[in-house]
């Protein structure tokens, strides 16, 4: 992923003279991002009016950012390393699936 403000999860947070609320919870990204901007998690926050909370969400430590916590990939494939997600009802670590976190319902 490359350009002008892009994010590994979400390029863009909020709109244009907007005051929005926006929560990321439990997410996390592998994507690499480069360009002008890039972050690793979340691209951009539109502006100050937009109010926006980000927890318990991770991105890979290849890129850079400040919106998420940085992990490398070894700390993205165990399960200690999400704080507060559910690993017995929400994710599951299936190797059969992903090295990284998938949804249970997708673990069959």
């Amino acid at each position: 992923m490359s350009g002008t403000d892009a994010g590994g999860l979400v390029g863009q947070v909020g709109q244009q003279g907007g005051s929005d609320s926006i929560l990321i919870v439990n997410s996390y990204s592998t994507s690499t991002v480069a360009g002008t901007g890039a972050e690793g998690l979340v691209g951009f926050v539109t502006s100050a009016e937009t109010n926006y909370a980000i927890t318990h969400s991770y991105f890979i430590d290849t890129a850079t950012g400040t919106l998420g916590t940085p992990l490398t990939s070894a700390q993205l494939k165990l399960a200690s390393s999400f704080e507060g997600w559910s690993f017995d009802s929400t994710w599951k670590m299936d190797p059969k699936l992903s090295q990284y976190p998938s949804l249970a319902f997708e673990a069959r």
